[in-house]
Protein backbone atom coordinates (compact mmCIF):
# COMPACT_ATOMS: atom_id res chain seq x y z
CA UNK A 1 0.00 0.00 0.00
CA UNK A 2 1.51 3.44 -1.00
CA UNK A 3 1.64 5.88 1.54
CA UNK A 4 0.20 9.04 0.70
CA UNK A 5 0.71 11.15 3.28
CA UNK A 6 4.87 10.62 2.82
CA UNK A 7 4.22 11.12 -1.06
CA UNK A 8 2.31 14.55 -0.61
CA UNK A 9 4.31 15.78 1.69
CA UNK A 10 7.65 15.16 -0.59
CA UNK A 11 5.77 16.78 -3.40
CA UNK A 12 7.08 20.09 -4.52
CA UNK A 13 6.70 20.66 -7.84
CA UNK A 14 7.56 18.40 -11.37
CA UNK A 15 11.19 17.47 -11.12
CA UNK A 16 13.26 18.45 -13.75
CA UNK A 17 12.59 16.36 -17.09
CA UNK A 18 15.19 14.17 -18.33
CA UNK A 19 16.62 15.47 -22.02
CA UNK A 20 19.46 13.78 -22.98
CA UNK A 21 21.95 13.66 -25.81
CA UNK A 22 23.22 10.65 -27.66
CA UNK A 23 24.61 8.21 -25.69
CA UNK A 24 23.62 9.79 -22.49
CA UNK A 25 22.82 7.44 -20.03
CA UNK A 26 20.36 7.56 -16.34
CA UNK A 27 20.81 5.15 -13.90
CA UNK A 28 18.35 5.16 -10.58
CA UNK A 29 15.13 3.84 -8.64
CA UNK A 30 11.80 4.34 -9.79
CA UNK A 31 9.49 6.58 -7.44
CA UNK A 32 6.59 7.30 -8.77
CA UNK A 33 4.17 7.27 -12.15
CA UNK A 34 2.40 10.43 -13.03
CA UNK A 35 0.16 11.76 -15.85
CA UNK A 36 2.02 15.02 -17.43
CA UNK A 37 -0.08 17.46 -19.69
CA UNK A 38 1.44 18.86 -22.89
CA UNK A 39 -0.34 20.56 -25.63
CA UNK A 40 -0.42 17.40 -27.41
CA UNK A 41 -2.22 15.98 -24.57
CA UNK A 42 -1.99 13.66 -21.57
CA UNK A 43 1.18 11.91 -21.63
CA UNK A 44 2.73 8.92 -18.90
CA UNK A 45 5.38 10.26 -16.68
CA UNK A 46 8.27 8.18 -14.52
CA UNK A 47 9.87 10.14 -11.86
CA UNK A 48 13.21 8.35 -10.72
CA UNK A 49 15.61 9.36 -7.91
CA UNK A 50 19.14 8.89 -9.86
CA UNK A 51 22.39 7.21 -7.78
CA UNK A 52 22.97 11.03 -7.17
CA UNK A 53 20.12 11.87 -5.79
CA UNK A 54 18.70 13.80 -7.94
CA UNK A 55 14.60 13.23 -8.71
CA UNK A 56 14.09 13.10 -12.45
CA UNK A 57 11.42 13.29 -14.83
CA UNK A 58 11.07 10.46 -17.41
CA UNK A 59 8.20 11.84 -20.06
CA UNK A 60 7.07 8.91 -21.86
CA UNK A 61 6.26 11.05 -25.25
CA UNK A 62 8.16 9.00 -27.31
CA UNK A 63 6.33 5.92 -28.85
CA UNK A 64 9.51 3.48 -28.68
CA UNK A 65 10.26 4.72 -25.33
CA UNK A 66 6.21 3.91 -23.63
CA UNK A 67 6.94 0.11 -25.40
CA UNK A 68 9.94 -0.29 -23.54
CA UNK A 69 8.27 0.69 -20.48
CA UNK A 70 4.99 -1.54 -21.25
CA UNK A 71 7.30 -4.71 -22.11
CA UNK A 72 9.84 -4.15 -19.19
CA UNK A 73 7.39 -3.39 -16.70
CA UNK A 74 9.53 -1.39 -14.12
CA UNK A 75 7.80 -1.40 -10.66
CA UNK A 76 8.35 1.84 -7.97
CA UNK A 77 10.96 0.64 -5.86
CA UNK A 78 13.15 -0.54 -8.73
CA UNK A 79 16.50 0.34 -10.01
CA UNK A 80 16.56 1.15 -13.69
CA UNK A 81 19.38 1.90 -16.44
CA UNK A 82 18.06 3.97 -19.81
CA UNK A 83 20.05 5.00 -22.11
CA UNK A 84 19.34 7.06 -24.98
CA UNK A 85 21.00 5.81 -28.41
CA UNK A 86 19.84 9.01 -30.77
CA UNK A 87 17.70 9.11 -33.23
CA UNK A 88 17.25 6.57 -36.31
CA UNK A 89 20.02 7.43 -39.17
CA UNK A 90 17.61 6.75 -41.41
CA UNK A 91 13.43 6.65 -39.82
CA UNK A 92 14.20 9.42 -37.84
CA UNK A 93 12.51 7.25 -34.58
CA UNK A 94 14.47 8.23 -31.12
CA UNK A 95 16.42 4.82 -30.07
CA UNK A 96 16.27 3.99 -26.23
CA UNK A 97 17.82 0.68 -24.49
CA UNK A 98 16.08 0.01 -20.94
CA UNK A 99 17.51 -2.02 -18.16
CA UNK A 100 15.84 -3.50 -15.10
CA UNK A 101 17.42 -4.45 -12.25
CA UNK A 102 15.42 -7.60 -10.85
CA UNK A 103 16.40 -11.36 -10.53
CA UNK A 104 14.41 -12.91 -13.06
CA UNK A 105 14.08 -16.85 -13.69
CA UNK A 106 16.25 -18.32 -16.06
CA UNK A 107 14.39 -20.52 -18.35
CA UNK A 108 14.63 -22.10 -22.27
CA UNK A 109 11.29 -23.02 -22.46
CA UNK A 110 11.09 -22.47 -26.67
CA UNK A 111 9.96 -18.99 -27.79
CA UNK A 112 8.47 -20.37 -30.99
CA UNK A 113 11.16 -19.38 -33.25
CA UNK A 114 13.58 -21.97 -32.58
CA UNK A 115 14.77 -24.59 -35.77
CA UNK A 116 12.15 -27.31 -36.18
CA UNK A 117 14.60 -30.38 -36.11
CA UNK A 118 12.77 -33.38 -38.05
CA UNK A 119 12.49 -36.33 -35.44
CA UNK A 120 15.08 -38.39 -37.47
CA UNK A 121 17.29 -35.90 -37.70
CA UNK A 122 17.01 -35.48 -33.89
CA UNK A 123 18.27 -38.94 -33.37
CA UNK A 124 21.12 -38.72 -35.17
CA UNK A 125 24.24 -37.71 -33.16
CA UNK A 126 26.15 -36.06 -35.98
CA UNK A 127 23.55 -33.65 -36.66
CA UNK A 128 24.28 -30.12 -35.68
CA UNK A 129 22.49 -29.09 -32.87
Amino acid sequence: MRDLKRELLEWDGWPESWRPEPGDVLVGTVLRYDVGHTAYGPVRTCTVRTDDGERVAIWLSSTVLLDLFKRERPQVGERIGLRYQGKHPEHGYHRYRLIVDRDEPLSFDPLGGEARVPAAAAEDDTAPF
